[in-house]
């Protein structure tokens, strides 16, 4: 066995030997490189938020030339290793170094802003950033450089400490969030009705939305195509955190508050709860605690972690805390304590002396949506028809019904309401946690079509059957 072995390998060494002479010419090597020629397409560039998403930069250049020791045989770039390097420093001495693969380099509006600040020029102030292209034949060779691009950039500031929560049409703002680490973790506060539909803003030009495929609800994208995100059942204040890096989010809703461990009640039409105590002693305190269900990637909107959340007061806020802090009461007397998310992403509250009318109407003027929709009644993410805006608070449209006795919901998503029935009239229209679903009478058979007519200033609503 072992002379056959022996045979074999020696028949591999003269096959080897004689194709080794069969090649042309001497062993080729890479004797050096010629440098790669770099361009800009631009040698000053002033940005502002609006070119976030442009391009407001582009770099080129040829690949170096590999010198080869013979003429007859180059060398391919297949060896080659190219880096863009970029600084404030014409010896690019904090230069920042990018590996690529291809011949141009696009910046966008962000991207060149980021890289700017990054490399020290202050905002709103024109700078320097030097650009070349280092090409590597491997690690341990020595590099080579193109000649040098100067370009002239004056970035802008991008407010990274807080976060717009959008309505569905991605324009208008029915929330923030704030991040005081500006790390991308943006945390708060805000009132969301059942089903609620949204988009999260950064001021760096980021629109956050959900992952575009069913069954991923609490996961972000900044894509294209990504859904509105959406809340689960329940009405009231939430806490809300996105993670820009995890690209994740959740929301936990504030299910019931406690002043002093006793219910407080939720009054939606002014997205407050509210409390009345009387106090026998001067400096008495009132605790805040919160029964709490939260949403995220877990659970989904299939069920909820229960939590229970202690707060500490401070200067008319409320922070989640470890323990709750108690508000101070200076003088014995009555008094109602609000509590509430005020729109800007905090949970506030307040000691109002005397007994406030939660149902008294001078609240401020409402914003009329653009358009209601008729929803399923236990299920407000599912629309069954929208009602078009005719005039200033009035809408219609029309739907055909699928029973007898069809009952359903309105909702009005730009203003996070939630309509049903006031009990004592079923053409009233009311937001109270008691309202009845709305339903049509049992003149109207299944596969009929009816005119559905809304009127907010009124609170009134009607159907006409269609012949």
């Amino acid at each position: 066995m072992n002379k056959i072995f022996n045979q074999l390998f020696l028949y591999l060494c003269v096959a080897l030997f004689f194709a080794s002479c069969n090649n042309d010419g001497d062993t080729v090597y890479v004797d050096g490189m010629a440098p790669s020629e770099l361009i800009a397409t631009s040698s000053d560039v002033k940005l502002d938020i609006s070119q976030r998403a442009k391009v407001v930069l582009q770099l080129a250049w040829k690949n170096p030339t590999l010198l080869s020791s013979d003429a007859n045989n180059p060398v391919t770039g297949d060896l080659l290793k190219t880096y863009i390097e970029a600084s404030t420093s014409e010896n690019f001495s904090n230069a920042t170094s990018t590996a690529v693969t291809s011949l141009t380099k696009a910046y966008t509006g962000t991207e060149l802003n980021t890289l700017a600040k990054s490399l020290g020029i202050n905002v709103n102030t024109a700078g320097q950033l030097y650009f070349r292209i280092k090409s590597l034949q491997g690690e341990n060779m020595e590099p080579q450089y193109s000649n040098v691009c100067s370009v002239t950039v004056t970035p802008y500031y991008v407010d990274m400490t807080k976060l717009a929560v959008l309505a569905t049409n991605k324009v208008d703002t029915i929330a923030y969030l704030h991040s005081p680490e500006a790390d991308g973790v943006y945390t708060g506060y805000m009132n969301a009705t059942p089903w609620l539909n949204c988009y999260f803003y950064e001021y760096s030009g980021d629109t956050w939305g959900n992952y575009a495929v069913d069954g991923h609800a609490f996961e972000i994208s900044n894509a294209s195509d990504a859904w509105n995100c959406w809340f689960a059942d329940g009405s009231g204040a939430w806490f809300v955190k996105v993670d820009t890096k995890q690209m994740e989010w959740t929301a936990t809703l504030l299910s019931q508050i406690r002043a002093n461990g006793n219910d407080m009640t939720y009054y939606s039409k002014r997205q407050q709860w509210g409390y009345y105590i009387t106090t026998t002693a001067d400096n008495e305190k009132v605790t805040i605690d919160a029964d709490a269900k939260e949403y995220n990637k877990t659970t989904r909107t299939d069920y909820a972690d229960e939590k229970t959340l202690h707060f500490d007061a401070n200067d008319g806020k409320l922070s989640q805390a470890s323990a709750s802090t108690g508000i101070n009461i200076a003088k014995a007397g009555t008094y109602t304590i609000i509590v509430a998310a005020d729109g800007k992403g905090y949970l506030t509250y307040s000691v109002v002396e005397g007994k406030v009318d939660f149902t008294a109407t001078d609240e401020p003027q409402v914003k009329y949506p653009a358009e209601l929709y008729m929803v399923k009644k236990d299920d407000v993410s599912v629309e069954l028809a929208r009602l078009a805006k005719t005039g200033e608070t009035t809408y219609s449209g029309t739907y055909t019904l699928t029973t007898k006795w069809e009952e359903f919901k309105i909702v009005d998503r730009e203003n996070s309401v939630v309509y049903g029935s006031d009990p004592s009239d079923q053409f009233t229209l009311s937001s109270d946690a008691g309202a009845w679903n709305i339903w049509f009478d049992g003149d109207v058979e299944a596969g009929k079509t009816v005119t559905v007519t809304v009127d907010l200033k009124t609170m009134k609503w009607g159907r006409t059957i269609m012949e």
